[in-house]
């Protein structure tokens, strides 16, 4: 359909024009492929309801390939890992851990199939088929050739095949079925394609869409964003902090810099140092049932970061690399937090039961210029 506005979607929402929601693989990969965090989990408020959430095989299919890839280089870091440490404490490789224990010989793949599948049925989810009565392959053809929507008029065509098949089979669901579906994705393909499509509306991001759902929630989560922003709610801060620092605890950022000579980084530590309650953003109301209403905010939090710089330079003579040896640096700077946080409808009850998640995006760090020997007292005596 052509962009609608805001209330125009909130309109078809409410007179059932609109029945089904769909997610691309890009929204997935936004927050890490994570299918555990709150923004997923609670597409469970649409289980009874005349909303139905509906994931292309395609999709399915992509992200699960990418939870099997992170997956796979988890197990290839945990087995190096417990090498290097049974090596160096002379342990032997049987009794280092229970390897089972860690599913560290497991199928990535099958892995990663189990968990979106547990996932969908926590969702009721349903998966819609790339073929059978959704074949659309000869119409996907001659758009490939007409270079008309999803398709660009460029040479990297490869990608835009899977966003076709994806498109095209929902687009053939939703007319077989009568209905009109809301597609969150912020793929451009995605966008121009479901302009011209008769059944199809698609918005970027997923907080906005589930708030068109649940605009009854939004009093209850202005009101918790309000008294975090003034700092009377002890209950919903001392969540967010033990939310963040556990986020931290991952070390899972990437270290960069810039340095006269060649270096790898490794991240060392993540700690939280304050959080500016005053800045809270927004909130956007992404659920609500009976007891609860849970709603997405942004915090900045500022964090201290350490990492270890490791420097080496080519030899001429045999052109090995050479180490000049390693400095750990640190750097404190503001980093966005994506929050998930889910509060008693009621106010009266009290926010003993709150529950905060935190999105697991990527973190870049800038450590600025980092030289080898910076750190070294420059009076002393060298032999």
């Amino acid at each position: 359909m052509p962009k609608l506005s805001d209330d125009d979607v909130k309109a078809k929402i409410a007179d059932g024009s609109i029945s089904a929601l769909t997610i691309d693989t890009n929204v997935f990969d936004k927050y890490g492929c994570n299918l555990d965090f709150a923004i997923f989990r609670r597409l469970d408020q649409f289980t009874g309801s005349a909303v139905a959430v509906l994931f292309s095989e395609i999709i399915v299919r992509e992200v699960t390939r990418h939870i099997a890839k992170e997956a796979a280089e988890t197990q290839r870091a945990l087995k190096k890992a417990l090498s290097a440490h049974g090596k160096r404490w002379k342990i032997d490789s049987a009794e280092v851990a229970p390897i089972a224990s860690y599913r560290a010989e497991d199928d990535s793949g099958a892995a990663a199939d189990e968990q979106f599948e547990s996932f969908r049925d926590a969702v009721n989810g349903e998966v819609v088929p790339a073929l059978g009565v959704n074949d659309r392959t000869g119409e996907i053809l001659d758009r490939y050739f007409s270079v008309l929507t999803p398709f660009e008029n460029k040479d990297a065509k490869k990608s835009e095949f899977p966003d076709a098949f994806a498109l095209m089979t929902l687009e053939a669901y939703a007319q077989r079925e009568g209905m009109s579906i809301l597609c969150v994705s912020g793929d451009k393909g995605w966008a121009n394609f479901c302009a011209g499509s008769e059944r199809l509306v698609c918005i970027a991001d997923l907080n906005q869409a589930l708030s068109f759902f649940n605009e009854s929630g939004r009093l209850v989560a202005e009101a918790a964003v309000n008294l975090l922003r003034a700092g009377q709610t002890e209950e919903i801060t001392a969540e967010i902090e033990s939310a963040i620092e556990y986020r931290l605890d991952d070390v899972d950022f990437y270290a960069d810099g810039w340095s006269s000579v060649e270096f790898e980084t490794e991240p060392l530590s993540a700690t939280l140092q304050s959080i500016d309650w005053e800045a809270a953003g927004a909130p956007v109301v992404i659920a609500v049932d009976s007891d609860v209403v849970t709603f997405t905010t942004l915090v900045a939090a500022r964090v201290s970061f350490e990492a270890s710089f490791r420097f080496e330079v080519r030899d001429s003579p045999d052109r090995d690399y050479v180490s000049l040896g390693s400095e750990d640096v640190s750097k404190e700077t503001s980093v966005d937090f994506e929050l998930a946080i889910t509060v008693p409808k009621d106010p009266d009850e009290g926010m003993e039961s709150i529950e905060v998640d935190v999105a697991r995006r990527h973190i870049q760090v800038d450590f600025g210029t980092v030289e080898p020997f910076q750190n070294e007292n420059p009076h002393h005596e060298r032999y």
